[in-house]
């Protein structure tokens, strides 16, 4: 290895040496370039497949009528209902996403804002231990948040805790249905084996702030390549006692939403 006095030597050397073979009148700067080549760039991709898993094919998670379609319809709503269903996303990329924005569009116009006014909207991540659950389990599983949200939103009729959250304002009942949620707690045959099944948070608030251009922006949830995870969304109409819509505006409309999930690449 040379010191560094030695290379110095060299370099004021071959200094002089080559301003002599241009004529003396000046020093050239020596440069260096070293090459790295082979260097490929490949973008990686977010993909996203999803469907409804109460039965295995495309299709709405909330319909009416039970059909070759469905065989959860929710059937006509009166106020305080709750259904849950469920919606089966897989990250199909190489890239992990993070959900970032869950919004509900229509092509109902009016109908469509007089019944998001009325609603609220709980949407869950379903946490099963990494277990994968078969069309009997996923159909199990959003009748039984179904049955318990109904349970405790009209446990004891008119003295129901949630009638008396609701009395105070839209903010208490969310919070009531939040703690709802967290509670879930549910046990699943699958394969003859029980999977316990509990939740992660990640909105609850009025369908009328998801039915809108900027949507809601849940609590973080992140998505890994190759992975899926099954959202919850159970929706609650409200009664209107005390509150500043009434409950008659909504009869006999049917208004259509599509729910939307945005993941973007974690950052």
């Amino acid at each position: 290895m040379l010191s560094k006095k030695k290379m110095a030597t060299i370099a004021a050397t071959g200094m002089v040496t080559v301003g002599l073979l241009v004529g003396g009148a000046s020093f050239a700067l020596f440069t260096d370039t070293e090459a790295n080549s082979g260097n490929n760039f490949k973008a990686g991709t977010l993909t996203l497949d999803s469907h409804r898993h109460d039965v295995p094919i495309t299709g709405p998670m909330f319909y009416v009528n039970s059909d070759d379609a469905g065989r959860m319809g929710t059937g006509l709503w009166a106020p305080l209902d709750s259904h849950s269903r469920s919606m089966f996303i897989k990250n199909t990329g190489s890239l992990d996403g993070e959900l970032t924005r869950i919004f509900a569009s229509s092509a109902s116009g009016d109908e469509a804002a007089m019944f998001a006014e009325q609603a609220l909207v709980s949407v869950m991540v379903y946490e099963t231990g990494g277990v994968a659950l078969d069309e009997n389990a996923h159909m199990a599983l959003n009748k039984a948040a179904s049955d318990y949200f109904n349970r405790e939103i009209n446990a004891t009729g008119f003295g129901s805790d949630f009638r008396k959250e609701l009395a105070r304002g839209i903010q208490y009942a969310e919070a009531f249905l939040r703690q709802v949620a967290l509670d879930f707690k549910y046990s699943v045959n699958v394969d003859g084996t029980p999977v316990n099944v509990s939740v992660t948070d990640v909105y609850v608030g009025s369908l009328k702030d998801m039915y809108s251009s900027a949507g809601v922006g849940p609590t973080k949830i992140v998505l890994p390549a190759g992975q899926a995870l099954e959202l919850g969304f159970t929706v609650t109409l409200l009664d209107d006692k005390n509150q500043t819509f009434d409950n008659n505006d909504i009869k006999d409309i049917s208004p259509v939403y599509e729910f939307k999930t945005v993941f973007s690449q974690e950052q």
